[in-house]
């Protein structure tokens, strides 16, 4: 997968192109700084950094501060950050291969959208198309950004190491991502090893915070302590049952326990003859205001309306009127009886539930009086607080054996994985690789250089899987910045040759100090590679190389009056 074309552009109010750049399909890319005479950063005010930054934000880098914060952290380009906002700048990435091409877009500013051939797409969907496209996997372990972080060195950790490129990483890792990038033991074989040696160092750390923290019983500590607080819960237990408290207030206790039933079911009987006699409060109420309001003239009109239809009435209106008078009265007297006897059953409850409540208070008394109950009370308490100790450390030992557990389970499962690899597959792609290697290190050092594999540097205090020296057998981690290159431009031969899909670019920032010996051997090596090697440089470094090479190798020029995002 080749570098085609970067397109950098703003998206508010409307579509506006900043920098449209197309790369050199095959050799060297520069991207020339023709500032003069100036310090060794401010050339990168430029933007010539910028360019790589923007690659590796497109190739899913979180690092979009880079564009407008100082190497130093010391101070922000608020007239960049403010375009980027603002303008809601974007920048599209076009890879290619042979026929086939794929566009990745990333905003330039915080939260914005990722593209994917112009579909939006997740964080995790942009990344997973990325590894797809590039390398062709759609293995979880090594990360794609893990695997591309040696096709695009931009910082100094990058810069500096030619194999430990990445910060904060375990060994485990880099052994995963050479196997990976040599295809030793198969693609799923190294995933589900990465993944499960990064568990297994999970799963290490946890444990030994458990096994350090002096504050946190040991396995052998806990198995003791649970013994020793069993022997006294049973020992308060003991002395709980010889206590006559039992046996000595057991009808007293029934007693109190009768009791407390008696005044539950008279509370309830209580409150149904309070709402009954509100009840028959209100229907009085009801009965006295009927009676007050009657309204003669209105039962006179009922009764010639009657007589008009039957003039054989027997009934003369007084007796008519009288009759409703009786009527009402006894209905009254009914419900006066009622509330009598309401009231009285009322009184009665009330006396029993008086005598109740004082048995009650005399009952708790002449058990509290005794001490027994304090005595029962503070060896109950005892017995709790031993218990939940006990919950503590039985709490304690489920999770130190879960881990230990889980621990035991990677393990047999890595077992099981590392026994699908052939032993000493790595030989043959590391030999492959190494004649590569060698001859490219030679022509930049006049000396051959080997890349390392040791099979047993687990087994080894401070041992490292892989390791750059010389046929002289002097070992080092190669920080030589030509070498990083000799290095990289190795593996894409290597790639190429073996028909592996992996980038066939390489990005580089900060060759300035570069000797240029080595410089020059860098630019006539680009001529033999099949891929891309992209640089951003000083022009007066390279001034007295091939300037015409220069000139068709140039994909970008930028100065203090052509800076990248076009800002004066």
């Amino acid at each position: 997968m080749r570098l085609k074309k970067l397109e950098v552009y703003k998206t508010f109010p409307s579509k506006e192109i900043i920098r449209s750049i197309e790369f050199n399909p095959n050799g060297l890319n520069l991207i020339v700084d023709s500032t003069s005479n100036i310090k060794e950063d401010s050339g990168n005010s430029v933007g010539k950094s910028t360019v790589i930054h923007i690659i590796d934000i497109c190739l899913n880098s979180s690092s979009l501060t880079k564009l407008y914060k100082s190497r130093d952290a010391q101070g922000e380009n608020s007239e960049l950050k403010k375009l980027l906002v603002d303008s809601k700048v974007q920048a599209t990435l076009e890879l290619s291969n042979k026929d086939s091409v794929y566009s990745f877009t990333r905003s330039l500013y915080s939260r914005g959208p990722r593209l994917f051939n112009n579909k939006k797409v997740t964080e995790k969907q942009y990344e997973t198309h990325l590894k797809k496209i590039i390398f062709d996997s759609k293995e979880d372990k090594p990360t794609f950004r893990q695997l591309i972080s040696k096709f695009v060195r931009n910082d100094d950790t990058q810069l500096g190491n030619v194999i430990y490129y990445l910060i904060s990483t375990s060994y485990a890792v880099y052994e995963a991502i050479y196997f990976f990038l040599l295809k030793i033991n198969g693609e799923s074989i190294v995933s589900e090893r990465q993944f499960l040696e990064e568990r297994l160092s999970k799963l290490d750390n946890k444990f030994s915070i458990y096994q350090k923290d002096p504050n946190i019983p040991s396995l052998d500590q806990i198995e003791q302590g649970l013994l020793f607080i069993e022997s006294e819960i049973n020992e308060l237990i003991d002395k709980r049952r010889k206590i006559d408290y039992l046996d000595i207030y057991k009808n007293e206790l029934e007693k109190n326990s009768d009791v407390n039933n008696q005044l539950d079911l008279l509370n309830s009987e209580l409150e149904l003859l309070e709402f009954e006699k509100s009840t028959i409060t209100q229907s009085l109420a009801m009965i006295q205001e009927s009676k007050s309001n009657i309204d003669i003239e209105v039962i006179k009109q009922i009764y010639l309306d009657a007589n008009a239809f039957n003039n054989n009435l027997n009934k003369k209106f007084e007796e008519v009127l009288n009759f409703h008078n009786k009527m009402v009265e006894n209905r009254s007297r009914f419900v006066e009886k009622q509330f009598e006897k309401v009231n009285m059953k009322l009184k009665e409850l009330k006396y029993k539930q008086e005598e109740l409540l004082e048995k009650k208070k005399n009952q708790s008394i002449e058990l509290l009086d005794e001490g027994l109950l304090k005595e029962l009370n503070e060896i109950n308490i005892e017995i709790e607080s031993l218990n939940v100790k006990k919950g503590e450390f039985l709490k304690a030992k489920e999770i130190q054996e879960g881990l230990k557990n889980e621990l035991d389970q990677v393990n047999e499962e890595l077992e099981r994985v590392n026994s699908l690899a052939e032993e000493n597959d790595h030989l043959i792609p590391i030999n492959e690789f190494n004649i590569i290697f060698k001859s490219y290190s030679e022509k930049l050092y006049n000396e051959k250089y080997l890349f390392y594999y040791d099979s047993e540097w687990r087994q080894k205090k401070g041992g490292r899987p892989f390791s750059i020296g010389n046929l002289l057998g002097n070992m080092g981690t190669g920080k030589q910045r030509a070498l990083i290159i000799a290095f990289d431009l190795a593996y894409l031969t290597f790639s190429n040759k073996k028909g592996v899909a992996a980038p066939k670019f390489l990005i580089y920032d900060k060759l300035e100090n570069t000797h240029i010996n080595q410089l020059k051997t860098i630019i006539d090596l680009s001529k033999e590679i099949d891929g891309q090697l992209v640089l951003p440089i000083l022009r007066e470094r390279i001034n007295e190389i091939d300037a015409a090479l220069i000139k068709k190798s140039t994909i970008i020029e930028l100065s203090q009056t052509n800076k990248f995002f076009r800002l004066k």
